[in-house]
């Protein structure tokens, strides 16, 4: 059924996702391990995600089932732009070309994601933060291909940072993040907590 094959498809992105990034760390050093047959396992489980969230999309025949299925398929569709990143972020080490390209499709994919994301009215939600947080970073990581790339990795980052912000307050483990990304601090900023901030602080006592 339906309930079904969409918590399928979450579990086939999140292993794709964790894939990724070990083999990033695989690739850095950091781990041991096949790093190139991690990545292109990876890669086949957030491909083969997409095609089949894609396939969902085209038979929903209820608004809402077509709503979810965008949805879906546009956080599979940022694993995979997550997993290009990983790849170039490996690919650094030793070949400049490749990091480009690998860098470039990683952009064009999480431009996709968050563009269905807005098409879906669900664009002030923490996973559509993630995703243009994690653009930003990717924009920033290829400052030195192109001129534009650090001012528009940060200009996402603070899109994302306001949008956090307003979901999940300046206290946050995910907004704190986005600060020190730009680095800034909440203490930066003028003006008292909000009452979002002050639950999370209490909450956290």
């Amino acid at each position: 059924g339906w309930e079904e094959e969409r918590r399928t498809l979450s579990i086939m992105e999140s292993q794709g996702r964790a894939l990724a990034l070990s083999a990033q760390h695989i690739g850095l050093g950091c781990w041991r391990g096949d790093c190139e047959g991690e990545f292109k396992l990876g890669s086949t489980q957030l491909q083969e995600c997409v095609a089949r969230w894609q396939r969902r999309l085209k038979s929903a025949s209820k608004p809402l089932d077509s709503e979810q299925a965008n949805i879906g398929l546009a956080s599979a569709v940022a694993g995979l732009a997550e997993l290009r990143y990983c790849e170039a972020s490996v690919a650094s080490r030793t070949n400049r070309e490749e990091t480009k390209r690998l860098g470039n499709e990683s952009i064009t994919l999480f431009h996709q994601a968050i563009d269905m994301m807005e098409d879906a009215k669900v664009g002030y939600t923490t996973r559509c933060c993630e995703m243009m947080k994690d653009l930003g970073k990717v924009y920033r990581f290829l400052a030195g291909f192109h001129t534009q790339y650090a001012s528009l990795g940060h200009q996402w980052l603070e899109k994302s940072l306001e949008r956090q912000q307003k979901l999940m307050g300046k206290r946050h483990p995910n907004t704190t993040n986005i600060y020190r990304m730009l680095g800034k601090s909440v203490e930066d900023e003028d003006g008292d907590e909000d009452e979002d901030d002050q639950d999370f602080v209490n909450n956290e006592a």
